[in-house]
């Protein structure tokens, strides 16, 4: 259900009236269900008393109080309430209801700088979208207390240390050097550390996520396999953000990529999440992690192409990833990135015979219901580009076969990178090639076969029409 908030204000001045009025239809956008006076006071009713009923109203869940000078003064002054305005409150009706429920929102200073709030609310906690400067933060953090998403959680409760247990007493000569380390790692400005930080905790968070099958119909496997796969959708999102958040700064480098989804190798290596598909139901309850990782792969290289990382891209899929097996005895193991690409027997074998689907892929359509139009798109271009990547890095020394995009089943496009008739953009792309000749990078396409029979159902162009071969560099 969405959550409902009821805003105090001043009408005075005009412009306030404005900014509250577009705070509401913002907060509307985003999914909150605002009571404003002038949308929901109807003639005829009481002022005091809709005033009065919002604050008590157990749907109401916060009572947003918009402070400004003209509120601070007359909730002062006890005009609340009465006169032309309705949701100018009192100390009276602040006190009928629990105070937590109340959140002050500063949008104006005096000529001091001094906060303009009422005296009843002097000593609460405000959020500050007095200026420009602020308002982005303060917006993003009333969302957060609306829906109850603190960007601060209090972390889980420990265990009591081991070493307490003993009659003798152990003193940690490195406590102090762990102290200071966890200091200079939440406070550091290096952008590498902070994203290796972020790599490390979502890998950490996965275990989480592990599905556990002790026989039965295959269909509660299916969906105790469905439900996983929707709850790491938070992970996804939360990697979408951090992505756009690096993605165009030129610090960012290829090779941070390339650890972390290493590292993301390793952990399922390390942890007996067997990526290699199969239909017994061992194999089958990984297909969680199977989807999630195409999912990841393909949000990753969309928004690289996005910002026109190609570099990045390049890195990542030009690379062996190296690692340790422990099926054989530690032994180094080659892989690559068609590694997140699995087939899904889950979903594209249980469900569809459990619910005698004639659908061509449920991988396909759960992707598409999850991921937003345009984005989708993008996701789409970004799964049959990595098919002819494949064919291009993929060596033939690991006997594994290209990435086969399933979601091509919704490819609306001709040509995967159709700017590549322009110099200018080729100039950029030629990096994830390896070429730097418009000689070179069609000597190198049109060697390519295509490795997968064309099949009516998915929309894959030939590589030499998808990368615009006879086209590139027509423009300048």
């Amino acid at each position: 259900m969405n959550p409902k908030v009821f805003i105090s204000y001043s009408w005075h001045p005009e412009e306030n009236k404005v900014r509250v009025q577009r705070l509401a239809e913002r907060l509307m956008g985003d999914g909150v269900n605002v009571i404003l006076d002038v949308w929901d006071l109807k003639n005829g009713q009481d002022k005091y008393v809709f005033m009065e009923q919002m604050v008590e109203d157990s749907e109401i869940k916060k009572v947003l109080v918009i402070c400004n000078k003209d509120y601070a003064d007359k909730a002062d002054s006890r005009k609340g309430g009465v006169g032309t305005e309705s949701t100018i409150m009192s100390d009276e009706i602040y006190s009928k209801a629990d105070q937590t429920k109340f959140i002050p929102i500063v949008f104006e200073k005096n000529e001091n700088g001094e906060i303009c709030k009422p005296h009843f609310l002097n000593s609460r906690i405000h959020i500050d979208m007095s200026t420009d400067k602020d308002y982005e933060q303060g917006y993003n953090q009333l969302l957060r207390d609306i829906y109850d998403k603190p960007l601060i959680k209090k972390p889980a409760l420990g265990s009591m240390p081991a070493f307490l247990e003993s009659d003798q007493p152990t003193f940690l000569s490195t406590a102090r050097e762990q102290n200071f380390l966890k200091i200079i790692n939440e406070e550091t400005s290096s952008l590498k550390n902070w994203m290796v930080c972020y790599f490390d905790k979502l890998i950490d968070s996965l275990s989480q996520f592990k599905v556990t099958f002790n026989g039965g119909h295959t269909k509660k496997l299916v969906d105790d396999v469905e439900k996983s796969i929707d709850k790491m959708q938070v992970i996804i999102k939360d990697f979408m953000t951090f992505l756009e958040n690096v993605a165009a700064n030129e610090k960012c480098m290829g090779d941070y990529f390339v650890d972390f989804f290493e590292k993301l190798l390793q952990y399922y290596e390390d942890n007996d999440i067997e990526l290699a598909t199969s239909d017994d139901t061992w194999h089958v309850s990984n297909d969680n992690y199977r989807f999630f990782n195409y999912e990841l792969f393909l949000s990753f290289v969309s928004i690289m192409l996005k910002h026109e990382r190609f570099d990045i891209i390049h890195d990542v899929v030009s690379t062996d990833f190296c690692i340790l097996s422990n099926r054989m005895g530690r032994q180094s193991r080659p892989m690559n990135f068609v590694e997140f690409q699995k087939y899904n027997y889950a979903l594209d074998y249980y469900k569809k015979g459990i619910e005698r689907s004639n659908c061509i892929s449920e991988e396909a359509v759960l992707m598409s219901s999850i991921i937003d139009g345009h984005q989708f798109d993008a996701i789409v271009q970004a799964d049959i580009l990595l098919y002819y990547l494949s064919m291009v890095y993929t060596k033939s020394y690991n006997g594994r076969k290209v990435w086969y995009p399933h979601l091509s089943i919704y490819n609306k496009a001709f040509v995967i990178l159709p700017k590549l008739v322009s110099c200018r953009y080729f100039e950029k792309v030629k990096v994830l090639f390896e070429v730097s000749t418009k000689e070179a990078f069609v000597s190198l396409i049109q060697g390519l076969p295509d490795k997968i029979e064309q099949d009516y159902r998915y929309r894959i162009p030939h590589v030499k029409e998808g990368l615009c071969v006879d086209k590139v560099c027509t423009l300048r």
